[in-house]
């Protein structure tokens, strides 16, 4: 009995180090990218960043480079099918 104690408290504690290691670390990452929007300072700066990016966006003469514009226009056309499939159903 005591050798199997022994052999599953080394295996907890080695598969929570690894956990800590691989998974643990990158959840801390993405808890402190949310944490930042607690604050109303911080949602209030990222808002106006995002206004601030679409102004500059909608002063250039074209947004997108042919690929983006390729890619998009497949994308929306499957949609397009899609919608109009299930309008027929």
């Amino acid at each position: 009995m005591k050798p199997f104690i022994v052999k599953t408290l080394a295996v907890a504690i080695i598969f929570y180090i690894i956990f800590e290691i691989t998974i643990g670390s990158r959840l801390d990452k993405i808890q402190s990218f949310f944490s930042t929007f607690e604050n109303k300072q911080e949602r209030i700066k990222v808002k106006e960043k995002i206004l601030n990016e679409l102004e500059k966006a909608n002063k250039k003469e074209e947004i997108l480079n042919e690929r983006e514009r390729k890619i998009i226009s497949e994308f929306l056309k499957k949609i397009q099918k899609e919608i109009n499939s299930y309008k027929l159903e």
